[in-house]
């Protein structure tokens, strides 16, 4: 900085008088508060701060008066006048002052604003309500809600935000083929991360539902230290901490406020977002000590488990001592010693797993929690929500199979893959839609059990998607369908060609087959004669409707059998479009296969104009 040649005579004599006036202003005041004890306490601060500003502003004053007008310098050599101007010197103010204390404020900082508007949205919209909060040793544990958590994070993020590091973050993603939006995405997604992290506890209850601290145990602080529930609660966070470096932990005993109906109905609702958002899902099995016993621990048997192991991107599974069962990096579910006990507890395959349970045929997830318990039956459906992506209000009372079926139109409502494996079950007679509740047809099932018997082939429903929206209406269920007739083997005479396809599973009567391929128009009266309970008509769900032509799948067509009323003695009665219809009950799924030489059996083609001579008909039916 250039050194300014100051004068007596330059001094601003007014200026002078103000800071002596001030300065002493501001002593008079420190001897009357501290010599005196003119001014009680709560007031010393106010008259330091008041005093101090008035000298700091008298100084600035005084200061300025210092600093001679620019001045314009000729240049000897060039012969040329250029304004030539003295080094600024700062005025000292506040902020000045404050600059040396903390980082400077990144109010005005683009990026910085983006990243505290992501974490922000993060924090209110998939993390829980609530949280455990504590030291890196997992001591000092407390409760706080998202604006507190909020607050903290915001303020942590404005010291650590560092713009030139971002900067050049970006530059090497954009150096390394990204756009640059995608670049200044990831860059700043990586800032916020370290501020996102947060561990679960999957558990099961104690047996004695008074061993656990729940939410109103910890506001009244109303507990024994000395509970098993406490003991757990102390060590997750001990865990969380000193293994994977966390502050924040959730269990669902103490961070749910369950005397809330919204609450929890938020809680029940955003569950599965939350385990896999999390961190890490430390899994605490109460029932096992050692890595061979894990799959009878009963932590496989309860509904709301399975989500919480199907979620998380990141688990570790630890012993009743709180020892790691499987030791080392990485999820323990992928780990193979952890895989197979998982296989042996629930049947899910280690690429199920892998792939993430929303990628899996809707049948196949329901089987998954066929065999699980629940506390309130409710729950069966309840906790199957993220499961499936979608979200109902929760109505204790209202009984499991309203429940569930309430689970399953929402389904319905989705644009989900496959959406028709939906009815990818068996219909037995204990499953007969109860017309007081809300499933009136039997192809929805009151229960995940019904699920036990499916069709196995994930490819019975490829590239097979309705172009009517499938809706469970007070008529039944509406489905598009395909009608193929058919008749009993054991109706027909020894010189009679065999039909060349049959069901893999029996149906509730004889088993039933049939062949409109090798049935032709000349056989059509076949068919007429045929006694009633006898003589069927299939529909089949999984075919493709083109602009003129039908294709089916040779190899895997699923079908229903209607009930045998709409055949007579004297002719086949075919439903009209909107008709509502009855199914015949069959233990398992009715899988059909057509015994014709084809390149691609999946994709076997019919033109529109060739089915009704030949007995086929498509029709959009109700199905109770």
């Amino acid at each position: 900085m250039a050194t300014l040649p100051v004068s007596r005579e330059k001094v601003n004599s007014e200026q002078t008088h103000v800071l002596i006036k001030a300065l002493e202003s501001f002593i008079v005041q420190m001897i009357q508060v501290h010599t005196l004890g003119l001014m009680d306490d709560n007031r010393t601060d106010q008259a330091h701060g008041t005093e101090a500003r008035e000298l700091i502003i008298a100084l600035q004053k005084f200061i300025n008066s210092l600093i001679p007008p620019q001045a314009v310098l000729e240049e000897e050599n060039r012969g040329a006048a250029e304004k030539v101007l003295e080094e600024d010197i700062v005025p000292v103010n506040d902020e000045a002052i404050n600059k040396t204390e903390k980082p400077p404020p990144h109010d005005q900082s683009p990026l910085f604003q983006r990243a505290l508007e992501e974490t922000r949205h993060f924090i209110f919209n998939r993390m829980p309500i609530r949280l455990l909060k504590f030291n890196l040793d997992g001591t000092e544990i407390r409760l706080i809600e998202r604006g507190e958590l909020w607050r903290g994070i915001a303020s942590a993020m404005e010291l650590a935000f560092d713009e030139d590091s971002i900067q050049t973050d970006i530059q090497h993603l954009i150096s390394n083929d990204y756009e640059s939006q995608a670049a200044t995405d990831l860059a700043v997604s990586a800032f916020c991360a370290d501020y996102q992290r947060y561990a679960i506890l999957s558990h099961t209850w104690l047996q004695s539902a008074a061993g656990e601290v729940t939410y109103g145990n910890w506001i009244d602080q109303n507990f024994d230290q000395g509970y098993a529930g406490y003991r757990k609660l102390v060590t997750f966070c001990r865990v969380a901490a000193a293994e994977y470096g966390l502050t924040l932990g959730w269990m669902d005993t103490v961070c749910i406020n369950k005397e809330s109906s919204s609450e929890l109905d938020e809680s029940i609702r955003s569950m599965y977002s939350w385990y896999e958002t999390s961190t890490v899902c430390i899994t605490y099995l109460a029932g096992t000590t050692e890595l061979r016993q894990m799959h009878k621990d009963p932590w496989f048997t309860r509904g709301w488990t399975l989500q919480e192991m199907v979620a998380p991107q990141d688990m570790s599974f630890y012993s009743a001592e709180w020892n790691l069962l499987a030791p080392g990096e990485g999820d323990d579910k992928a780990k193979p010693g952890i895989m197979h006990e998982i296989v042996e507890a629930t049947t899910i395959t280690e690429k199920e797993l892998l792939m993430g349970g929303r990628h899996v045929p809707i049948s196949r997830r329901m089987q998954w929690a066929a065999k699980r318990q629940v506390t309130r039956e409710e729950d069966r459906a309840y906790s199957l929500m993220g499961m499936f992506d979608v979200s109902i209000s929760t109505a204790y009372g209202e009984g499991a199979e309203r429940a569930f079926v309430r689970l399953l139109k929402e389904i319905l409502n989705t644009n989900t893959p496959e959406l028709l494996d939906i009815v990818n079950h068996g219909y037995v007679r204990d499953s007969k839609p109860s017309f007081s509740t809300t499933r009136t047809s039997s192809l929805i099932p009151p229960s995940p059990r019904d699920y036990l018997w499916r069709a196995e082939s994930n490819k019975i429903w490829a590239n097979c998607r309705p172009k009517i929206p499938i809706n469970l209406t007070p008529l039944g269920l509406q489905i598009p369908v395909l009608l193929i007739p058919g008749i009993s083997c054991l109706d027909l005479p020894a010189s009679h060609p065999q039909p060349p396809f049959m069901p893999w599973n029996e149906a509730h009567r004889p088993a039933i087959s049939a062949d409109i391929l090798k049935y032709d128009v000349q056989y059509r009266s076949q068919f007429m004669p045929a006694h009633d309970k006898h003589a069927v008509i299939f529909a089949i769900l999984n075919h493709r409707e083109r602009s003129t032509t039908i294709e089916i799948n040779a190899d895997l067509c699923y079908a229903v059998t209607l009930f045998p009323t709409y055949f007579s003695k004297s002719h086949a009665k075919v439903p009209e479009d909107g008709t509502t219809v009855s199914i015949l009950e069959t233990e398992r799924p009715i899988i059909l296969k057509f015994d014709r030489q084809t390149n691609d059996p999946s994709r076997m083609p019919f033109n529109k104009a060739d089915l009704e001579p030949h007995g086929m008909y498509l029709r959009t039916l109700y199905f109770r």
